[in-house]
């Protein structure tokens, strides 16, 4: 019984995920299709709006607590759309932004905000997983607007998310400590990597 109950989850999770993928992609294909004749409120409509519909559906999704594996999908699903939609709606409102620094910082603070809220009331690994990958997008464009080195900025966030790593083994959340132990000891080694080879130039 506990076997066919297994193949049954399994094949639950793959129609799921088969299912958000098969959305997605029409989402694509209609967008890719008559893009060239939207205006400027429909191209924010179909990206950012959606996105909205998304985080809507997931919360509704994670309120009841009927539909769990669908939790996943539609969680890549919505930092999808609402990624996109937020740089249309910045490209469609300033066309004249050229300063895709400034779009990075918005994009990001903005979706850490939605991801640390989102992680707040519900304590799900993966919207610990966007929030800490937004919030250290926001910290790398703001650390290269002050005029920071990439070499000195991977040493400080790559140190920093280690210590993030170290903190989280004490929680009850291992896979997200082991993701940020790994990803910031490689950010850290590549940022020493780079000030030792930028030093050691001159004499090689």
């Amino acid at each position: 019984a506990s076997t066919q109950r297994n193949k049954g989850d399994i094949a639950k999770t793959l129609f799921v995920y088969l299912g958000a993928i098969f959305i997605l992609a029409g989402i694509g294909t209609y967008i890719g299709m008559f893009w060239g004749s939207m205006g400027s409120a429909m191209r924010i409509f179909v990206t950012l709006g959606i996105g909205y519909i998304l985080l809507l559906v997931l919360v509704s999704a994670l309120h009841e607590n009927k539909y769990p594996r669908a939790v996943g999908p539609l969680t890549f699903a919505m930092v999808f759309m609402m990624v996109c939609g937020w740089f249309v709606l910045i490209d469609e409102v300033f066309p004249g932004t050229d300063n895709w620094r400034n779009v990075m910082l918005f994009v990001c603070g903005t979706m850490a905000v939605h991801m640390g809220v989102l992680f707040g009331k519900y304590q799900r690994t993966l919207f610990a997983v966007f929030g800490l990958f937004f919030v250290y997008g926001f910290m790398q464009v703001g650390l290269d607007m002050l005029g920071m080195s990439y070499a000195h900025i991977a040493i400080v966030l790559g140190a920093s998310l280690f210590l993030v790593g170290t903190t989280l083994q004490k929680t009850p959340r291992p896979v997200l400590a082991e993701l940020a132990l790994l990803i910031g000891s490689f950010w850290l080694n590549g940022g020493l990597f780079d000030v030792i080879a930028n030093a050691t130039a001159p004499n090689w």
